[in-house]
């Protein structure tokens, strides 16, 4: 069973991930990047692909996070509601 503090941590890490996908590449990246490529239109296209896979990383992340956050709410929801209620003992009077 996943206890909390593997879930927090599992959400720290996807909000890590969240910021190095998002974070932007330096001038001396992108230079080197730049000069790299043979055309502009190679470069264009070749930024726009890293550009897509970015995205779509940060999309699976961020979807990622909301199904856990759901889970873990979930979660504390089910425990809070299981030790509210008592156990009733019923008689069989025969």
């Amino acid at each position: 069973m996943t206890t909390k503090l593997e879930l927090l941590s599992t959400i720290e890490d996807i909000e890590v991930g969240i910021a190095e996908a998002l974070k932007r590449p330096t001038i001396m990246q992108r230079l080197k990047f730049f000069l790299s490529q043979k055309t502009i239109a190679s470069w264009r296209a070749e930024s726009a692909k890293i550009k897509a896979a970015r995205d779509a990383k940060v999309k699976q992340l961020q979807t990622r996070r909301e199904n856990i956050n759901k889970a873990l709410k979930v979660w504390l929801d089910a425990g809070d509601v299981i030790g509210k209620y008592e156990e009733v003992r019923e008689t069989n009077e025969w």
